[in-house]
């Protein structure tokens, strides 16, 4: 198992280097169209145009440097407020409550980070 997790490491390497850059600029035109919409309309449009912003600054935020900007990704990741479904930040307040099970968790999980 070793030998092929030995080999299968560079050759995944490879396929990101040369799909990455690619992948990137399509990324890049398609979640600003998906934050354009309408979120009442298109809630998955903009549920999706959500969740992929913030996967791809983590994985920005999780590469080596000097390629890491991982403090865009925090400063972009909070202007996703301006285009969160209502559902969503409701949602997420309802979470943020400190008297819910839920809500002393998220808050002992943020003052961790």
């Amino acid at each position: 198992a070793s030998g092929l997790a030995a080999s299968a490491v560079p050759a995944l390497a490879r396929a990101i280097a040369a799909t990455g850059p690619a992948f990137t600029l399509v990324l890049e035109a398609v979640v600003p169209v998906l934050h354009f919409l309408e979120p009442r309309r298109f809630p998955r449009c903009a549920l999706f145009g959500l969740v992929l912003t913030l996967a791809f600054h983590l994985v920005i935020g999780l590469t080596p440097p000097p390629s890491n900007v991982s403090t865009y990704g925090v400063t972009t990741c909070t202007r996703l407020f301006f285009v969160f479904p209502d559902a969503a930040a409701a949602a997420v307040g309802e979470m943020g409550r400190p008297h819910t099970a839920a809500g002393a968790l998220l808050c002992a999980g943020m003052a961790a980070a």
